[in-house]
């Protein structure tokens, strides 16, 4: 029976990854195939996982028989099977492997519905270059990719092979990133994996300035200093930007087009390679690559792997920049509903970005992933947004408020969790909108919430927000001391706050001084309330 693992839950959710098994070529000594299937992070495995929490090479799936046995490669974080910690068992139909935050199903391949199976190039590789899919994504490379030297020459069939798995894997990785940073981060490291250059560089051209500008550097056995540049010939990248065509030179110390540069002869540079990011036929930026006399030089093959890697690149940055100007224009309404609440109260004017500052801190601290800070740097911005329905009398009162009073401001937990509550991507801040003032032992509102059924982000927004309240001004009370905020919030771990919450924020306080001291608030160190 074929198996595979279906995508329970993570990257490719629903799709379906055929496992290897052994496939002689006919005629020939050679098999495709060992049946061994490496599950990772990395380029090189087999079922390639787009997981922070995955290894590498995380595990391996071994075909034996009719058997499968799965393997822990002493990877950091485990595997599990069913929930249970292993580093090698036989797996049984149904298990589900947990590999980080992804969970993967051990099950038949003819169990999948067809709209779920993935296609993997390593599986049947003569149906799988001949496909129209592969032929459509490559028909820009067919150099590369020509399956008709297949019967002519097996070493060659193989590195096509390797070529067009290579090609998948790159896209698996980009295509799912939206940070731009990170982006050309991965380009960079992929790019060494694939075609091993000593330096390697990544530019996005800018329209206004009509110049190229250096994005992300990297070196092959050294690190690179923060804002260092790497010589390129000025001519290079004059013809790229100019032509939007590749240059390949297998020996740059005698090439004229190089002849007399210094940065050649100082670097003692062998062999170069430089291809333009393109979208739609307009010019986003180049990339660089080199290698010295003491490596290889570039071929042609690897010159059309660099193009292909740049033609998804340039789809993945375009992608990657239209994500960031949705989210800035997102972020940017966010601000100004959040204007409109410090503009009806003017003591607490600025209170939503400390607040948002300190929750970010305290989540370093617990190691929170980047897609749950996001989560929360939201839910801080918003937290108090249910107040802008609250009068402003109420709101700027510096006597006692009355029951009635009390009551309507703590109705903005509930309030506000309705408002964005509407609006799409918004349904996880909710929890941390609408939980921020319950209490760890349960006396708190709107729901009377107690211990770990608080979401985590509203026990971290109930810390930073409490104690950026104690350090401001209010109309009924000076601000107090930063020793007196600290020492309340040390009084109240346990009750009203949550003990490891307050543990890391009092770890962040020492390493981040700003704060106390940058927002200007409060009373200094030597003045007690």
């Amino acid at each position: 029976m074929n198996m595979g693992l279906l995508v329970k839950n993570g990257p490719n959710k629903g799709a379906h990854y055929p496992l290897n098994d052994t496939q002689p070529v006919a005629g020939t000594n050679f098999a495709i195939n060992d049946g061994i299937t490496t599950i990772g992070r990395g380029i090189e495995s087999d079922i390639q996982v787009n997981d922070a929490k995955v290894s590498r090479q995380h595990c391996q799936i071994i075909k034996d028989k009719n058997n499968y046995l799965i393997r822990d490669l002493n990877s950091r974080n485990h595997i599990k099977i069913n929930e249970k910690v292993i580093t090698e068992t036989t797996l049984h139909v149904g298990d589900e492997i947990t590999l980080g935050d992804t969970i993967l199903v051990f099950s038949p391949r003819t169990n999948i519905p067809d709209d779920k199976k993935f296609q993997k190039t390593d599986g049947n590789l003569n149906e799988i270059l001949h496909s129209s899919t592969v032929k459509i994504a490559l028909k820009d490379s067919d150099a590369v990719f020509d399956t008709k030297i297949i019967k002519e020459d097996f070493a060659k069939y193989k590195k096509a092979h390797e070529s067009l798995l290579t090609l998948y894997k790159v896209g698996n990785i980009i295509n799912s990133i939206r940070d731009m940073r990170e982006l050309f981060s991965s380009i960079l490291e992929v790019l060494f994996e694939v075609v091993n250059p000593d330096r390697c560089v990544l530019m996005t051209y800018d329209e206004e300035t009509k110049e190229m500008v250096p994005q992300a550097v990297k070196r092959k056995n050294e690190p690179v200093k923060e804002d260092e540049k790497l010589p390129i010939s000025r001519t290079l990248i004059s013809y790229i930007t100019k032509n939007k065509e590749a240059i390949l030179s297998s020996d740059a110390m005698d090439d004229t087009r190089f002849r007399g540069k210094e940065s050649i002869a100082k670097l003692s540079i062998r062999s170069i390679m430089c291809a333009p990011i393109t979208s739609k036929e307009r010019l986003i930026g180049l990339i660089y690559v080199d290698c010295d006399q003491a490596t290889h030089q570039f071929e042609d093959h690897d010159l059309q792997l660099l193009l292909a890697i740049a033609g998804q690149a340039g789809i993945a940055i375009e992608n990657s920049k239209l994500f960031e100007d949705l989210h800035s224009l997102f972020l940017d309404t966010i601000k100004t509903l959040v204007a409109m609440i410090d503009a009806k109260d003017q003591y607490t004017r600025g209170h939503s970005e400390r607040v948002c500052a300190i929750s970010l801190l305290i989540a370093d601290e617990l190691n929170i992933n980047k897609i749950e800070k996001e989560t929360l740097r939201l839910a801080a911005i918003l937290h108090d947004i249910g107040k802008i329905w609250i009068p402003e009398e109420i709101l700027n009162k510096a006597s006692t408020l009355t029951a009635e009073e009390l009551e309507n401001i703590r109705k903005h937990p509930e309030t506000g969790a309705k408002i964005i509550g509407n609006i799409k991507n918004l349904e996880e801040v909710v929890y941390g909108v609408r939980h921020h003032h319950e209490r760890f032992d349960g006396k708190g509102y709107p729901d009377g919430l107690s211990g770990k059924q608080i979401p985590l982000m509203a026990r971290i927004l109930c810390v930073a927000d409490s104690f950026d309240a104690m350090i401001s001004n209010r109309p009924y009370r000076d601000a107090h001391g930063r020793e007196k905020a600290i020492s309340e919030l040390k009084n109240g771990s346990g009750t009203q706050f949550d003990p490891e919450i307050v543990e890391a924020f009092l770890k962040a306080a020492k390493k981040a001084s700003f704060i106390f001291s940058e927002f200007d608030i409060g009373e200094s160190e030597s003045k007690k309330s």
